[in-house]
């Protein structure tokens, strides 16, 4: 290692010139916004386990986006610098529409794959959506299904990413 470096507490990775400092505060941190936007880097991947948490964070974020998104097209017809028409004659204002209709549209699959990831975790196949169908009692379902904890140790689905995250942190 050089000197330089290693006065500041750090390694080269193997087969390359990439030095990684080796502090506590430069680690990578789980923010509940990592699992938000980590939903929608593995917007297409059906396959593995999702934690509890990366399930709800995501659907907190998700919310609350959708929330922001309500209120500005809201304020942007109140405010008088959008046009006025409603969609259909519905009395659904198109500006409201405009900014969350598109959201929508991109968030589906990330939410999808997480939710069926998170039934996965619970040692149930990605079908198990299907429920929701069903109306009050599939909500209902598909809520106790979301709050399970993990199943211990490997399912069908691949290992458990709590023990997985609770090895990492032992290791470090």
């Amino acid at each position: 290692m050089h000197p330089e470096l290693a006065r500041f507490g750090g390694v080269f990775l193997r087969d390359s010139w990439t030095w990684v400092a080796k502090t506590t505060w430069l680690k990578e941190v789980s923010y509940p916004v990592n699992w938000y936007v980590g939903a929608f880097k593995k917007y297409a991947f059906f396959d593995g386990r999702a934690t509890r948490a990366e399930y709800w964070f995501f659907q907190l974020f998700n919310t609350l986006v959708i929330m922001v998104l309500v209120v500005v097209g809201m304020l942007f017809e109140i405010l008088g610098t959008a046009h006025v028409a409603t969609a259909y004659n519905t009395g659904v204002n198109t500006t409201v529409l405009e900014l969350v209709g598109p959201y929508l549209l991109a968030s589906f699959l990330p939410n999808l794959a997480v939710s069926v990831r998170r039934l996965h975790d619970t040692g149930r196949t990605g079908w198990w959506l299907c429920v929701g169908f069903i109306p009050y009692v599939g909500l209902l379902a598909q809520i106790i299904f979301f709050v399970q904890d993990s199943q211990p140790g490997e399912n069908g689905y691949g290992s458990n990413p709590k023990a997985q995250s609770a090895a990492q942190s032992i290791a470090e």
